[in-house]
């Protein structure tokens, strides 16, 4: 019988193994359609580029007075041939626009709407015809003295800021001028709620033969009960949408979602943008350089191109100075022709429309091997709760088992199923790694039998790093296996739940190592195992509060608050000047930036393992730290709009610069702990 029940038991060795071949198979698995991604990533190389015309067209001419009819001007369309393969961009004018002009004026009416008169004939006819789309009332006004009628129209009555953002029309002497100089011209509609019966229908018929679509102002056209039609509209036409990057639009998400066709062609592509208010702090170098990481680091493949209007960079001057005029008008020559040069170093083309991508989801990945690393991760999660244990029954493990094919079938037929799963994944992976960099640690320092200072903890700390690192990349890699594909380039399929991600794992950490002048006393050296997690959790639960504890408790707090509020690319904390200068120096040495948290979380790492032995309570703050730069490698695989070799890189070049950093700073606190060690014995001595 009780051979029976022997044989009815797996070992805990047994386990260890289990679980980490489960997780080498997820990973594996995961890495097999990563590899799809990266070919696909070779592949999106088409960049669309776009010039704003407004921008371009209040360049001041060659004598230094403002164009007035800048479409009868040749300089515009110049500066444009230096960016060969660009379109130009004509968004609507606005009531703004106009106003500032001159071509609308206030208009002497009884009415409680603001009228304005057209005092420019040249444009009556078009305003007149953007007034009949947008659903404005006007009509012709005689006046008093000549008898002549000027074209009057009249907008909603709301606040002056809303009514100057209202679009109006396109000139047709725009259009024709763009035709005249072979120019290609997108026309950009205003997401403007007013439109008249047939005023959607009349827009996208104005649209209809470009390969692109940009709305203007703060929404998209047809938001918020008309985004089907829309929707529908470009994709019959073939066409893509461009959807606005950080200064989102209303109605933009929506409308993206709504981009997949029957075939599952997705009509959409992301776009990048300098806003003019920010121009002015930039130079030449510093424009190309953020489109590049835009079209580098997040597939970006459509670009908005603004021309530098004030000369800023260009040592004073002013319209008036015509040599000022003629640096200014270079400047922008030499910033197309850099843009475009570093766009076709990179392996970029400038294409009129980017590749439409082909949807992949939903598909098998969504299910099994998402899920095929649970129960792999259940058997160690059991190990580092409940280590005591040297063997469980074969029907837990077997319980285990189901448990992982039963989430891989709700995986495959739920999405909400998945995301809760890779949630479980992004918590689990870097504190199970952390768990196994500790027990390597304690493992190999008592074996070696190594001293409070032993040069020894250096390398063993290093390889603990690695040990951390390798569980933080599988996490990061069945995650990014599991959403790899066309939603996650066109970040229509993304990650969720990045801030319990960072949270939940520093949290349990900190409570299991709280008491941290007690963790070398975690490691139970004749059964080669940590302490069980609920056997530390629970004495700290019934321990005394201190005010150290307070103390740590408040910076602990204060440092998860900055990193959470730090992370993503629009935080809500800026970046530091200095910490943008070294961003710069990392990027202009190796191409690539490996992130901020990673570069500090490594070197941590092995301080805070060389710390244990030194029963202080610093080795809380070493570890959160630490723990969050394993976090840092799992969520950079979590950006799916980065490129996959780009992000790997990435991880790497962190990792291998943390661990010199750490190798750096360890033997610092090697060499300063030993004469501490020898200061003191030589003062008892005495």
């Amino acid at each position: 019988m009780s051979e029976n029940r022997q044989g009815m038991m797996i070992s805990r060795r047994n386990l260890l193994g289990i679980a980490l071949m489960f997780t080498a198979v997820a990973a594996i698995g995961s890495a097999i359609f990563c590899m799809s991604r990266s070919v696909l990533d070779r592949s999106y190389k088409d960049v669309a580029v776009m010039v704003d015309w407004q921008a371009l067209a209040s360049l001041p001419d060659a004598s230094g007075g403002s164009i007035s009819y800048p479409e009868d001007s040749e300089q515009p369309w110049q500066l444009l041939a230096a960016l060969p393969g660009a379109q130009l961009c004509y968004g609507e004018e606005t009531v703004g626009s106009l106003l500032d002009s001159g071509i609308l004026a206030q208009a002497e009416m009884a009415t409680g709407a603001p009228a304005y008169e057209v005092t420019d004939e040249r444009y009556s006819a078009d305003i007149a015809r953007g007034a009949s789309r947008h659903g404005y009332p006007y009509r012709r006004v005689a006046r008093f003295a000549s008898g002549y009628e000027n074209l009057v129209v009249q907008f909603p009555a709301m606040p002056e800021e809303d009514l100057r953002l209202l679009p109006v029309a396109w000139f047709q002497s725009v259009q024709d001028a763009a035709a005249l100089h072979g120019a290609s011209l997108i026309l950009r509609p205003g997401g403007s709620e007013f439109l008249g019966d047939h005023g959607l229908q009349e827009t996208m018929g104005f649209i209809a033969n470009q390969p692109l679509v940009l709305f203007q102002g703060p929404t998209v056209l047809g938001y918020p009960g008309r985004l089907d039609e829309v929707a529908d509209a470009i994709k019959a036409n073939g066409q893509t949408f461009c959807w606005v990057e950080f200064d989102e639009q209303d109605g933009g998400g929506g409308l993206a979602r709504r981009m997949t066709d029957s075939e599952g062609q997705i009509h959409l592509a992301r776009l990048h943008s300098i806003p003019p208010e920010e121009m002015d702090n930039y130079d030449i170098a510093g424009a190309v350089a953020r489109y590049m990481r835009a079209v580098d680091e997040r597939s970006m493949r459509v670009l908005y191109v603004r021309p530098f209007i004030r000369g800023k960079q260009l040592n004073g001057g002013s319209a008036g100075d015509t040599g000022y005029v003629q640096r200014l008008v270079e400047l922008n020559r030499r910033y197309f022709q850099t843009l475009v040069s570093e766009l076709q170093t990179e392996g970029f083309t400038i294409a009129k429309q980017p590749r439409t991508l082909q949807s992949v989801m939903p598909d098998f990945r969504g299910g099994i091997w998402v899920a095929a690393w649970l129960p792999g991760i259940l058997l160690l999660i059991g190990l580092l709760a409940f280590p005591g244990r040297e063997s469980i029954p074969l029907p837990l493990f077997l319980g285990m088992l189901a448990t992982g094919l039963l989430a891989a079938g709700a995986a495959t037929f739920s999405s909400a199923a998945r995301d809760i799963l890779l949630l479980l994944a992004a918590i689990a992976f870097p504190l199970v790694g952390f768990w196994m960099a500790m027990h390597v640690n304690m493992y190999l320092t008592t074996r070696l039998i190594c001293k409070r200072f032993c040069p020894r903890r250096i390398f063993i700390a290093m390889l603990s790093l690695g040990v951390a690192s390798l569980f933080s990349m599988a996490g990061g890699i069945i995650i990014h296996g599991a959403l790899a594909g066309a939603e996650g380039i066109l970040k229509l399929s993304e990650f969720r739940g990045v801030t319990l991600a960072m949270a939940v794992p520093v949290l349990l950490f900190a409570a299991w190592a709280w008491q941290a002048e007690t963790l070398a006393d975690a490691w139970l050296a004749a059964e080669n195992r940590l302490v069980g997690y609920w056997q530390r959790f629970s004495t700290l639960w019934q321990s005394p509060i201190r005010y150290g504890d307070v103390a740590f408790i408040l910076i602990a707090m204060g440092i998860i608050g900055v990193v959470l509020l730090r992370s993503g690319n629009d935080s809500l904390l800026g970046v530091l000047s200095f910490e943008s200068l070294f961003r710069e120096v990392l990027e202009q040495s190796f191409g690539v930036r490996p992130r901020t948290k990673e570069l500090l979380g490594h070197p941590l790492l092995m301080l805070f393992l060389l710390s244990i032995a030194w029963r202080t309570r610093v080795s809380v703050m070493l570890g959160i730290g630490a723990l969050l730069g394993q976090i840092s490698i799992l969520n950079t695989f979590c950006h799916l709009h980065t490129p996959l070799e780009l992000t790997i890189t990435r991880v790497l070049l962190g990792l291998a610069l943390g661990a010199a950093t750490g190798l750096v700073w360890c033997v610092l606190a090697i060499g300063v702990g030993s004469i501490w060690s020898w200061w003191l014995m030589r003062g008892r001595r005495s």
